[in-house]
């Protein structure tokens, strides 16, 4: 198994909610109004750093999350270069405790 952390800039968060209901997933945890700092510029909320990140969290079979990547990866693919959407997967092994 696996948990994704998705996170990608607020205004695409409908189009990744979209790719999780079109694989199926289960479920998953979303925190909107997310600020930060990474290699895809800053988005800290702010007059002069506008922008906020949203981020998701689902735990999945390794299938379906090799599923969600691709699918993702063709949804920033399907933006012209210069306009190409901030949006990182992140894959961690998961182990249901409880």
């Amino acid at each position: 198994m696996k948990m994704l952390m998705i996170v990608c800039e607020t205004g695409i968060d409908y189009r990744v909610v979209k790719v999780l209901d079109e694989v199926h997933v289960p479920g998953y945890t979303r925190y909107s109004g997310v600020s930060g700092v990474g290699e895809t510029g800053r988005r800290l909320g702010s007059p002069i750093m506008p922008g906020q990140n949203t981020v998701f969290l689902s735990v999945m079979s390794d299938e379906m999350a090799q599923q969600v990547a691709e699918k993702l990866k063709q949804l920033v693919d399907s933006f012209e270069e210069r306009r190409k959407p901030a949006l990182r997967v992140f894959a961690l092994p998961a182990e249901i405790l409880l």
